[in-house]
């Protein structure tokens, strides 16, 4: 499943995108990167991958990551021809992600920094949510 799913980096601090794009290489798997929430949006409006994860950082400028959940979940027709699993990764504590986002649909939460190890149980972890198509 691993080589039909990209993971997108949705950060806005360049050192955040590195670590995570290092961390990506040494597990094999393929990626796109973006700046803010809104050009995630826009990514994924016009790819043809049929497997995204989403790492998503949420206090981001332009669009934060509260709000590309919100998006993705208020309008699924606009993603219909490819399944996204969101991992969010944050500074910020989960109990303040909870209270501000209680029905988000995501696999799981990472506190920065972010381990190899757990990452790649994340990803497990949202590979395993993907309907095979």
């Amino acid at each position: 499943m691993r080589e039909k799913t990209i993971a997108l980096v949705v950060d806005d601090d360049y050192v955040n995108r590195l670590l995570l794009r290092s961390l990506l290489k040494t597990l094999d798997v393929r990626f796109e990167q973006c700046e803010n929430g809104e050009e995630a949006i826009r990514y994924l409006k016009d790819t043809q991958e049929k497997h995204i994860v989403i790492l998503l950082d949420l206090h981001m400028p332009i669009m934060d990551g509260y709000e590309v959940i919100s998006y993705i979940q208020a309008h699924p027709s606009f993603f219909h021809h490819t399944q996204i699993s969101i991992i969010v990764i944050s500074a910020s504590d989960y109990f303040s992600f909870q209270q501000r986002c209680p029905d988000a649909d995501i696999v799981t939460y990472i506190q920065k920094p972010v381990s190899r190890d757990i990452l790649q149980q994340a990803l497990k972890q949202a590979y395993a949510n993907f309907q095979v198509k």
